[in-house]
């Protein structure tokens, strides 16, 4: 029966350190590619916060609206998920003399 040797965690110091280095071989070999994927991260990370702030913006956009009479049916998804709980109720309730 075999011992396993448990190998120890680098310090933050030095995981920073190798990480850093990995970086800038990384840029080196190819540096189009680091950047896309610092971008691809940043787009990643931050949907959630878009689609929040673009509905936010649909809301007040489509509450504001200069008309006598609106008429709301059911927002269709074809491919999303409501995951923020949107409605057309809920619009309905900001255009004043709004039907649903």
């Amino acid at each position: 029966m075999s011992k396993q040797s448990k190998t120890e965690q680098p310090s933050a110091k030095e995981a920073l350190r190798l990480n850093w280095r990995a970086a800038k071989i990384w840029w080196e070999l190819m540096p189009k590619a680091l950047i896309y994927k610092a971008w691809g991260a940043f787009f990643e990370a931050s949907a959630p916060y878009l689609s929040l702030w673009f509905s936010a913006q649909l809301l007040g956009e489509v509450a504001g609206a200069c008309s006598d009479l609106v008429v709301l049916t059911e927002i269709y998804a074809a491919r999303e998920q409501n995951t923020i709980g949107i409605s057309s109720r809920d619009l309905a309730a900001q255009i004043p003399g709004s039907l649903y």
